[in-house]
């Protein structure tokens, strides 16, 4: 079948739900005639289909499917589309301009304010993406400004549509919800077939392209500082040079495993998309020789670095840190620190290097196995605290504030290939 398509910032989504009823390699998908049927299917394992509502005169609403349909291993619908992940869906939903709760709060100046503006935002959010007929007039109604075209699920009100955590299938919806105590702009649930409710056991489907950031990526602005020309943005791509996709890895156990097999990994701080600090690494992924960074610049290695600080303001070596280095390089937005009672001195950024505090992936030790040491890299952390960026040398470069409220700039070898840093890119002298 052909689908129409839309690209939305650096996604591509389809723009209309899934309506088809066979795999990818032909096999009919059961249809579920009654509510009786769509339970059966489901605690019997099996795949299954049905129109909204059980009414083939909806079938213009696209069709809805069963975890089982959704997690088999046939696939459904185009090749090269997939089932979206939460972040996928999260990435779309703040392109539109929406606000979620604990963002922003500066935009307010009472508790009142903040609830009514934030939700005329997101109304006017959510209108781009939804379909100019089928909802509601007032702030349910869309103007489909970015091509999504939303339909309304039922009561003009809300939408819904599923996406995929490991081996369970999820759900998000926005809008309103009828018969609910509270408005509901946007939020997502995880669901298996537990439900009693045919409207749990069945989703509607939105696929994304399994490219879902465009090759062309990371375009960030340079900045000379010395004899060197520096990306003044981390890397934030899921391409190496050649196409291939690096791996985005969006639980704990993926992660670990990713590693563990010496794989590259990526993923954004605590999966929330966040195209200001850029995506995590693992040291396998700046190895890679397919190249992670764009044509044209690569990632630096150990000595960049000291001569980044040499040319800021002295040298620095392993081991050591430089004050007046890490607060050449610091912006001072984003940080957590005080620095009105005068004991940190905030960033200068007086080279225009733009480092942010973006956090990393954590290591934990968990046991050792035949005379290995085994680590978790469950936890995110120092996100407001300390930047970290990977060098393609393996070393771990530093810059954060010490208990003495000092600003360190600090290079050190690391032997933890899992840990998840940023990465700065080096244009090649030749370029």
């Amino acid at each position: 079948m052909n689908y129409k398509e839309v690209k939305i910032g650096q996604q591509k989504w389809l723009a209309e739900n899934l309506h088809d009823i066979n795999f990818r390699n032909g096999d009919q998908i059961y249809q579920a005639l009654c509510i009786e049927h769509l339970q059966y299917a489901c605690d019997s394992g099996i795949p299954a289909w049905h129109f909204t509502d059980f009414d083939k005169d909806k079938e213009y609403l696209g069709l809805y499917y069963n975890s089982v349909a959704l997690l088999d291993k046939r696939g459904i619908g185009p090749e090269e589309w997939i089932l979206p992940n939460y972040s996928d869906w999260v990435h779309l939903i703040k392109f539109t301009g929406y606000v979620f709760p604990k963002e922003n709060d500066f935009m307010w100046v009472t508790e009142g304010d903040k609830f009514k503006q934030r939700k005329e935002l997101n109304d006017a959010a959510l209108s781009t993406l939804k379909a100019k007929k089928g909802w509601k007039p007032g702030t349910h109604k869309g103007n489909n400004e970015s091509g999504f075209n939303a339909i309304s699920e039922k009561n003009g009100t809300f939408a819904r549509w599923c996406y995929r955590k490991d081996s369970q299938i999820g759900w998000i919806h926005f809008g309103s919800v009828p018969k609910w105590p509270i408005e509901v702009a946007f939020d997502s649930y995880i669901g298996q077939n537990s439900f009693k409710d045919y409207s749990m056991l069945s989703h509607q489907v939105r696929l994304i392209h399994k490219d879902k950031i465009s090759l062309i990526e990371n375009e960030s602005p340079d900045v000379i500082i010395g004899k060197q020309t520096w990306m003044i943005k981390n890397l934030d791509v899921i391409h190496f040079r050649n196409g291939d996709e690096i791996e985005y890895a969006d639980n704990e156990n993926r992660w670990n495993v990713l590693t563990r097999e010496r794989k590259p990994a990526c993923c954004w701080y605590n999966h929330e998309p966040d195209t200001l600090n850029g995506k995590l690494y693992n040291y396998f992924a700046v190895k890679d020789k397919r190249g992670i960074a764009p044509e044209g610049y690569s990632v630096p290695g150990k000595k960049d670095f000291e001569l980044l600080s040499n040319s800021v303001c002295g040298k620095i070596s392993e081991g050591q840190d430089n004050e007046s280095a890490a607060l050449s390089i610091m912006n001072s937005d984003g940080w957590n620190q005080v620095f009105e009672n005068g004991l940190k001195i905030p960033g200068t950024n007086s080279s225009g290097f733009n480092a942010l505090p973006s956090g990393c992936r954590l290591q934990e030790y968990v046991t050792s196995w035949e005379g290995e040491s085994l680590y978790s890299y469950q936890h995110f952390g120092w996100k407001g605290e300390s930047a970290f960026f990977w060098t393609k040398d393996s070393y771990q470069i530093k810059i954060f504030y010490d208990d003495q409220n000092k600003a360190k700039f600090d290079i050190k070898k690391d032997i933890y290939t899992g840990q998840g840093f940023s990465i700065r890119c080096l244009k090649d002298i030749r370029s």
